[in-house]
């Protein structure tokens, strides 16, 4: 390879007939200027670490000039004292992933270990919540500064699907750790944005009450719906898909496609639900599912409109109520089934959560006769419970044969 003292002079004069060729600097060791046969002309340079040798481009001549290419090798050198790989850095900068490639990451290597729904799920909420604000942000470049106003906003709006967001864009970090794409969780130690309150909402006596009363005044599978969820205690989500085919004389039997454990669910049925169904066989049966959606070709996907009825009509009754979402049913019936003395397997059974592994491969029994006996003390429970303002007994009541 040549050696020329280069100067701008020279620079605009060289050319070759070959497809590329190198001219080296004797005014700066390991500066060179590759020049191509269609007359590109690229300063770059040559260094060592350990026994490797790299190569590094400094930029493409006259927009970089010759001058600031001899300085941009200088800082480079120095970097290279210092123990930093520019060439290494680069290459990492030029394959680093977004935030958004490292959700699809992860959901492509978790699909076997989660739930399509859940990956479903969290495809979503980051699509919502976080890809336009961070998500073509590069994972190693992502900070608190990024993310923090950001949650902040939503935790302030919209709490329950805040921690959602954060959660979710904790694993996907974390999981970036795991891979090497990034040296650290940027949010690993951040508290949580907006008050969750998750984990600890239960009805009281006087609320179940109240909640009874107000879907007296909603439509018949409105109020359905909502009566089945306090009684059986299950996902809303799932409650929402119930089909009538699985539905017998004695039981309700979900398959487990359609929980989010993946595990069967067979709920008896007792004096009041059996009722219930029966009348609202008459409305929805022929569409397939017990709560369809209002063009009847698929179920009901939300009853949000009309839990925010509920809860202006509890106000009205007891004055101000602490805010609830349909989660809360659940955790109230598992409250007052247990402190109606229900053993906790029973309950764990009727609310299929999950058990452990030892008892999932050897205890397959459905418990039929110990949910009934559960529920049936729910429903005295239940029926127990007066209207304070004009002493009347409640649906629940009403509705038993």
């Amino acid at each position: 390879m040549p050696k020329r003292k280069l100067n701008d002079r020279l620079i605009r004069s060289l050319s070759t007939e070959k497809v590329q060729e190198d001219f080296w600097d004797t005014s700066t060791s390991g500066l060179g200027l590759r020049v191509s046969s269609k007359g590109i002309k690229t300063f770059f340079c040559r260094y060592s670490v350990g026994r490797k040798q790299r190569r590094f481009n400094l930029g493409r001549y006259p927009g970089t000039s010759l001058s600031e290419a001899r300085i941009a090798f200088r800082k480079l050198q120095n970097e290279v004292i210092q123990g930093v790989d520019p060439q290494a850095e680069k290459e990492v900068s030029r394959t680093a992933k977004t935030v958004s490639e490292l959700l699809e990451i992860y959901c492509k290597d978790k699909s076997k270990k989660l739930a399509p729904r859940t990956i479903y799920d969290y495809r979503g909420i980051f699509r919502r919540e976080l890809e336009k604000p961070i998500g073509s942000i590069r994972a190693r470049d992502l900070r608190k500064s990024d993310v923090v106003p950001v949650l902040r906003k939503l935790g302030e709006k919209y709490p329950t699907q805040c921690q959602h967001a954060q959660a979710i864009l904790r694993a996907i970090l974390n999981y970036g750790v795991q891979l090497d794409i990034l040296p650290h969780n940027p949010i690993q130690q951040l508290p949580p944005f907006g008050k969750i309150g998750m984990g600890e909402r239960v009805f009281s006596g006087n609320e179940i009450r109240a909640y009874l009363n107000a879907t007296k005044s909603l439509p018949m599978v409105e109020s359905s719906y909502f009566q089945l969820l306090l009684l059986y205690g299950v996902r809303p989500g799932e409650l929402a898909k119930w089909r009538w085919d699985w539905i017998e004389s004695d039981r309700i039997t979900i398959p487990k496609e359609y929980q989010k454990n993946r595990k069967q669910l067979i709920l008896p049925l007792i004096p009041f639900s059996s009722k219930l169904i029966f009348e609202l066989r008459q409305i929805t049966r022929p569409t397939g599912w017990l709560f369809p959606s209002p063009d009847k070709t698929n179920h009901r996907k939300s009853f949000k409109k009309f839990r925010w009825k509920i809860a202006d009509i509890m106000s009205e009754e007891l004055g101000e109520v602490e805010d609830w979402n349909l989660r809360d049913i659940r955790r109230t019936t598992e409250t007052h089934l247990r402190e109606l003395g229900v053993n906790s397997d029973t309950v764990a059974n009727l609310l299929n959560h999950n058990t452990s592994l030892l008892q999932r491969t050897y205890d397959k029994s459905i418990n039929l006769a110990a949910k009934k006996e559960a529920l049936a003390s729910y429903e005295i429970f239940l029926k127990g419970l007066r209207s304070v303002e004009k002493n009347e007994i409640t649906t629940f009541e009403q509705g038993i044969p």
